[in-house]
């Protein structure tokens, strides 16, 4: 059995932290393979270089929605200008931007989803991938804002109604 993680910051690392170090640690307990996804351009680029110096450490470049006006129409071309030249580099740009992306269009990435108490439609992600014998859909619309709560802090948490009742009057939920 191969061991991976899928999902290690080598590249934000805190002063006296060694990747070298953490990625020996890794490999004694039988992890071969770490992916390290990026946040921002630029510790993208760090973490393709990290990447390129260690064998079994892969780079995901990508960043954030909340830094996406800094990647303009072509986040690509964000990336590569920080030497971000890896096989997939993604980035999370502003919504107008990808609803008008033609290939995630020409896959029918995005799905409408009819939103009944606002009386419209919204696009929201569709399936991360395709799959032939188990088809993926968005069968309902997200959560309102506290459409949960009674559940929730009653039901899981065990709060009383009065505890909730306390909650709602303060503006907590």
């Amino acid at each position: 059995m191969v061991l991976a993680d899928s999902h290690c910051h080598l590249q934000l690392l805190r002063e006296g932290q060694n990747a070298e170090d953490l990625i020996a640690r890794a490999r004694d307990a039988g992890v071969a393979k770490i992916l390290v996804p990026g946040t921002t351009l630029e510790d993208s680029a760090r973490a393709v270089a990290l990447a390129e110096a260690h064998e079994g450490v892969y780079a995901a470049a990508r960043g954030h929605p909340h830094g996406a006006a800094g990647f303009g129409r072509d986040p690509m071309a964000a990336f590569y200008a920080v030497g971000c030249t890896a096989d997939a580099a993604t980035a999370c740009a502003d919504n107008k931007y990808l609803t008008e992306d033609p290939q995630l269009n020409a896959r029918g990435y995005f799905v409408e989803v009819e939103h009944p108490e606002l009386g419209r439609k919204f696009l929201y992600p569709g399936a991360p991938c395709i799959l032939s014998a188990t088809p993926w859909r968005l069968y309902r619309r997200p959560p309102l804002l506290g459409e949960h709560n009674k559940e929730v802090l009653g039901g899981e948490l065990g709060l009383s109604v009065e505890a909730i009742r306390v909650l709602r009057a303060d503006g907590v939920c």
